[in-house]
């Protein structure tokens, strides 16, 4: 991208735009496909006068939508972690696409927006770029962008390892060394943080819950949420909504 080579890896998301030139160079021993989401964005012209009640919000969205717009040509052209989830929203509206369902057109519209505000959120709050020397750092920051891309499927160490060419053991001191616990622990609190997300959003049950998040049952996602949080997630789902 530009002057720079990135490695690729599966699950990995990212966006282009205008006068951005980049390559992809896969590897014939190791192909992946590559799902594209092409979007033209025109501005709207701002309409004069003072506004009605059936305008409400329309200037404190367009502003909004100036602002990411700025934020995003600012954007540097290296890798940066997916930490707000936009490729959650890509898998959205691609699912939408294929499967032309109801309303399709809105719901891909939703999620192109949600796509670019995350990725202009990542680029506000700073976050660290991949290091280029320290290559454990960099290593574990792309195994924790594996994890949290595909922490919904029946995820190994040794799966991500293999993502990053390394062993298993390696992979497990890495992530020793910069997260203070193990890989299996990393991977069931990040899939509880997406389950508290999803108490306190949706009306799921709990088996629908261990199904979208990774869990082998609804059984097990319930014991393992009472011990880490010390409330079953009814009661957790409860106390949110009272807030």
């Amino acid at each position: 991208m530009q002057e720079g080579s990135f490695p690729l890896h599966t699950g990995m998301f990212y966006l282009t735009g205008p006068q951005v030139l980049h390559q992809q160079i896969s590897d014939q021993q190791d192909p992946m496909y590559e799902l594209c989401l092409h979007v033209n964005i025109v501005p709207l012209e701002a309409e004069h006068g003072p506004e009605t009640p059936e305008d409400w919000g329309n200037r404190w969205e367009m502003a909004e939508a100036d602002a990411c717009m700025r934020q995003l040509q600012a954007m540097p052209a290296t890798p940066t972690l997916d930490s707000y989830n936009a490729m959650h929203w890509f898998l959205t509206a691609y699912q939408a696409w294929q499967e032309r369902e109801f309303g399709a057109f809105t719901t891909i519209r939703q999620a192109i927006i949600q796509i670019l505000l995350r990725a202009a959120r990542v680029h506000q709050s700073l976050q660290p770029t991949l290091p280029a020397r320290n290559m454990n750092a960099y290593r574990y920051q792309l195994a924790t962008q594996y994890i949290r891309d595909n922490y919904a499927s029946p995820l190994t160490l040794k799966e991500v390892a293999d993502e990053l060419r390394i062993g298993s053991r390696q992979l497990q001191r890495i992530i020793r060394e910069y997260a203070n616990e193990t890989f299996s622990s990393y991977l069931e609190h990040y899939r509880l943080t997406q389950v508290c997300l999803s108490l306190t959003h949706t009306d799921l049950t709990v088996k629908e819950l261990a199904a979208l998040h990774g869990f082998s049952s609804g059984s097990y996602l319930h014991y393992v949420f009472k011990k880490h949080l010390g409330v079953t997630p009814a009661h957790y789902r409860e106390q949110q909504r009272q807030k």
